[in-house]
């Protein structure tokens, strides 16, 4: 349910054109390929800077940082604990 709406909403912030980078946060799963659900593509697919919330420890932040530098952008880790 969430996917095409965030697209839209994606879509409607372009469309204002706006200066400054869009982000939609990820928050949750294995980031791998093959773990990618439909909104989690769309938040990857259309983030100019991709801003992450990670809740566990430093190894484990490390390995999802590696799966995200895929898309070839700027990460900002936005929330840690």
């Amino acid at each position: 349910i969430v996917a095409p709406y965030l697209a839209q909403t994606f879509d409607w912030v372009r469309s204002a054109g706006v200066s400054q980078p869009v982000t939609c946060g990820i928050w949750l799963g294995n980031w791998s390929e093959e773990n990618l659900t439909d909104w989690q593509r769309v938040q990857l697919d259309n983030s100019d800077i991709i801003s992450l919330h990670w809740y566990s420890n430093l190894e484990s932040t490390k390995k999802s940082v590696e799966l995200l530098r895929r898309f070839d952008r700027p990460l900002l880790c936005t929330e840690y604990m």
